[in-house]
């Protein structure tokens, strides 16, 4: 386990488009999807096999997302990123008005925690945390929130079964039904049922999003 670097979101803030240079474009409220790695890897003749795991395709797929957003007059950019804080790290949180740290109850998920959160400070980046299979340790769960600060943590995401049941569905868990059966329609028309770990994914998200509306 790990903290990883899940959602460097870019969200709008006074006086600036959140999606980088250039007018902003008006909103539809949806956030833009991002190529695959092979769509990344091949958007530029230069790129090498070193290339596609260093900084520089984390900046091409972020030009890459600001284009297409403006193009769709998306609102958001959602940007996964790798765990640590190497250079296709920082590459991914350049520009991001927020970070989602998603850490698990382990002592390398609680080093790697305080490695991001000191990254987010050094950039001046806000940074929330969420704890991802936080019932496997509780204890170790309640240390990554201390750490973390309080005011700083958006949810607690349970282990869940359901998670491995939906991925072999080729879904998104918050796709599901109670029971981590096929839902039958996209997640924004479920706000409330289906598996724990979705409802817990639902409430961080909310929380994420209100954090961004304070920017």
């Amino acid at each position: 386990g790990c903290a990883t670097l899940l959602g460097s979101v870019l969200g709008p803030q006074p006086g600036r488009s959140p999606l980088g240079p250039g007018p902003a474009a008006p909103s539809s409220g949806k956030p833009t999807s991002l190529p695959t790695h092979e769509e990344a890897a091949g958007m530029s003749s230069e790129s090498t096999t070193t290339e596609e795991n260093s900084g520089k395709l984390a900046a091409l797929v972020r030009e890459h997302a600001a284009r297409v957003a403006r193009e769709q007059e998306r609102e958001l950019i959602i940007t996964d990123g790798p765990p640590g804080v190497g250079c296709p790290v920082i590459s991914s949180v350049t520009g991001a008005d927020m970070i989602l740290v998603v850490s698990e109850p382990t002592q390398s998920g609680l080093h790697d925690l305080d490695r991001v959160l000191d990254l987010a400070g050094h950039f001046g980046i806000p940074a929330l945390v969420a704890v991802n299979k936080a019932d496997i340790n509780p204890e170790l769960a309640e240390r990554i929130e201390e750490r973390a600060g309080k005011e700083r943590v958006v949810g607690r995401i349970p282990f869940d079964t359901a998670v491995t049941a939906a991925q072999l569905r080729k879904q998104a868990v918050v796709e599901c039904a109670a029971g981590g059966s096929a839902a039958g329609g996209p997640a924004a028309e479920q706000p409330t049922g289906g598996p724990a770990s979705a409802r817990s994914i639902r409430a961080v998200w909310q929380a994420v999003s209100r954090a961004l509306a304070e920017l």
